[in-house]
């Protein structure tokens, strides 16, 4: 299953598709960026985690599970 791509490697890879306005973004501001899209779409699976047969202490795991594998390369 090929990954998804999340906003914000779209964002870094439209920013440096545009070779006539270079933009830099410094590293550790785009992992900074990552890390909160990481705990937003967890936080999305978490939520939705409690419509289903599933022990709350448990969905951490499980987002976490499906952001690696659906997004991590």
């Amino acid at each position: 299953m090929a990954k998804r791509q999340t906003s914000v490697d779209w964002m870094v890879d439209q920013l440096n598709s545009n070779r006539t306005n270079r933009i830099f973004i410094h590293p550790d501001l785009i992992a900074e960026a990552k890390k909160m899209e990481m705990h937003e779409i967890m936080n999305a699976i978490g939520v939705g985690s409690y419509f289903e047969p599933v022990f709350p202490d448990k969905y951490h795991y499980r987002a976490y599970d499906h952001y690696i594998s659906t997004y991590e390369q």
